[in-house]
């Protein structure tokens, strides 16, 4: 018997395009933190602080991967963001 809402399997043209979108996000989130001053560590601690909890090698981890949701990346946004409000 089939399991209940399992994922369907990427196909080719998904996972090129979840390659891309990782590289542009990382590329995106390396260029907000300089942007801010913000270092791996920093952001941790914002991101702890806000309630996602992380390390900063798990952090470098995950943004390097690209290996995180949607909600945790927004989340990772507006962790950015708060350090402007924090000046």
């Amino acid at each position: 018997m089939p399991k209940k809402n399992s994922p369907k399997k990427k196909d080719k043209s998904e996972k090129e395009l979840d390659k891309v979108a990782a590289v542009e996000i990382k590329r995106h989130v390396k260029s907000l933190m300089a942007l801010k001053g913000i270092n791996y560590k920093t952001l941790a601690k914002l991101l702890s602080a806000y309630g996602r909890p992380i390390t900063e090698q798990s952090l470098r981890n995950k943004i390097s991967k690209g290996s995180h949701r949607t909600t945790w990346y927004w989340d990772l946004l507006k962790a950015i963001e708060s350090k402007e409000e924090d000046e």
